[in-house]
């Protein structure tokens, strides 16, 4: 679903004909390729700008939203509310995520957790794990 989502996105964003949109979305998709690949390697191994990377990412990601319907509609479009809605009443939908602690700055702590959306739910509810 997220890889139909990530294509409908680039084709829209190809099909809007706006150079700016389309080096703006070029530019957040190579970030996140980076990201993604300095995420593998342990920390000390990453880039020393790797957080000023991610930060570029998070700015590029907003004008994106800002400037171009299509990345704002394709952003919105898998929603808690959307998933709720097709889930029967005996089902649930359980995203298991990880991330790195952060007080003032990253640590080296990684935490786990479980986002649980149940039928009706506007929110996912968040479930520490570990």
């Amino acid at each position: 679903m997220v890889l139909n989502d990530q294509q409908s996105l680039l084709n829209n964003v190809r099909k809007s004909k706006d150079s700016s949109v389309i080096n703006l979305y070029n530019k957040w998709r190579i970030n996140k390729i980076i990201i993604g690949q300095q995420l593998l390697l342990p920390k000390n191994d990453r880039l020393k700008d790797f957080d000023a990377l991610t930060d570029e990412t998070t700015q590029l990601e907003q004008e994106l939203s800002q400037t171009s319907a299509a990345f704002k509609q394709e952003r919105q479009m898998i929603s808690v509310k959307n998933i709720a809605d097709k889930l029967l009443s005996n089902e649930a939908a359980i995203e298991f995520i990880k991330f790195q602690y952060y007080n003032k700055k990253f640590t080296d702590s990684i935490l786990y957790a479980a986002l649980i959306v149940m039928p009706g739910d506007s929110i996912p509810k968040f479930v520490p794990l570990f």
